[in-house]
């Protein structure tokens, strides 16, 4: 990836904190690096890929295949991201205006314990931070932590 290039992920969470507010949050789909998935209060938001030559975005992953899409992804291309609108019966998303946060929150996919999407969920962020817990910063500033505390679970 080039240095001025940032992940999907960031790139995404811009557009997704200025229509859902700082209770949302993007992370990489475990077991599929060309995706990621915003998470909020009230489900799934939107998913976060490249977008296609046709400016869209088709999401025809294996895991996707039998649940129940949002209505919103948040495509990325090399000049920035942009919110992508699913038409009804479809399962691919073309470009449209930002939605509004109550259009977003009516069209999530709702993460039900017997559904599809939390085995998904919990994956994708345990990976993000599995992966933020290796960074040599984080472990520099967890290493100044331990010492400050008698017990390690106290600055938890």
């Amino acid at each position: 990836m080039p240095a001025d290039e940032l992940p999907r992920r960031l790139q995404a969470e811009r557009l997704a904190v200025e229509v859902l507010g700082k209770g949302c949050a993007v992370v990489d789909v475990e077991g599929d690096a060309s995706c990621a998935v915003v998470i909020f209060s009230h489900g799934l938001a939107a998913f976060v890929g490249d977008v296609d030559e046709s400016g869209g975005l088709s999401l025809d992953r294996p895991w996707a295949a039998d649940a129940r899409l949002p209505q919103y992804a948040i495509g990325i291309t090399k000049s920035g991201a942009r919110w992508l609108d699913r038409a009804s019966g479809c399962r691919a998303y073309q470009p449209c205006r930002a939605p509004a946060r109550d259009s977003v929150r009516r069209g999530a996919a709702e993460i039900k314990a017997d559904g599809p999407w939390p085995g998904l969920v919990v994956a994708s962020i345990a990976r993000y931070y599995r992966r933020q817990a290796l960074e040599p910063s984080v472990r520099g500033f967890l290493a100044i932590l331990e010492k400050q505390f008698d017990r390690s679970d106290a600055y938890v």
